[in-house]
């Protein structure tokens, strides 16, 4: 029987936001046991707290758009042999369209 190695931290592939994310969270985790005052934990947790928010924030939504993009490439080759002719005339109706949204665009 062969297993495979699953690495749950795998710190190569991983962004620097994700990795500055994990940090703080572990922080957070601990910083109650290592004896700092009352205020300088809590000003700890209100600044780590916005951090991971802000990063969380635009680390999806940077992968969001590159998910989008990949997504809606309209240019791929139909699967079917079938449906090669349904591709060609849909592909020109978009073509003929985006002509003429353009062509209005410059009249106006």
């Amino acid at each position: 029987m062969m297993y495979t190695q699953i690495n749950i931290l795998d710190l190569k592939n991983m962004t620097k936001n994700t990795k500055i994310i994990i940090t703080l969270g572990v922080l957070t985790v601990i910083m109650p046991f290592l004896g700092f005052p009352g205020g300088v934990r809590d000003t700890f947790f209100v600044f780590a707290g916005i951090i991971i928010a802000v990063l969380t924030y635009i680390t999806n939504k940077f992968s969001t758009i590159e998910n989008t993009k990949k997504e809606t490439e309209e240019d791929h080759a139909p699967t079917f042999e079938e449906n090669k002719e349904e591709f060609i005339e849909q592909k020109k109706e978009k073509d003929e369209q985006s002509k003429k949204e353009s062509k209005e665009d410059i009249e106006k």
